[in-house]
């Protein structure tokens, strides 16, 4: 069974890949403000925890969609339309 089909339903992996691609770009700039709010206040201990959770994401992302990073969306990493 391909890695993230449904039972029964088909799906097209470049699909996949593309909305995985969406997940983690969407996830660099929490992660970056995170990390930021690490760096400013050093003693805050839960800032450390959400970002330690935050990071998880997109290697367990990557790790479920392989080839998600190297997607081109038409129209935003190509010529296309």
């Amino acid at each position: 069974m391909i890695r993230g089909a449904l039972e029964g339903n088909e799906y097209d992996p470049q699909d996949a890949n593309g909305s995985a691609k969406v997940a983690l770009l969407g996830l660099e700039r929490p992660i970056a403000a995170w990390a930021t709010l690490r760096r400013r206040f050093p003693d805050h201990e839960d800032i450390v925890l959400a970002l330690g959770t935050l990071k998880r994401l997109p290697r367990q992302v990557e790790a479920s969609f392989p080839n998600a990073r190297a997607f081109r969306r038409p129209g935003f990493d190509t010529n296309e339309t």
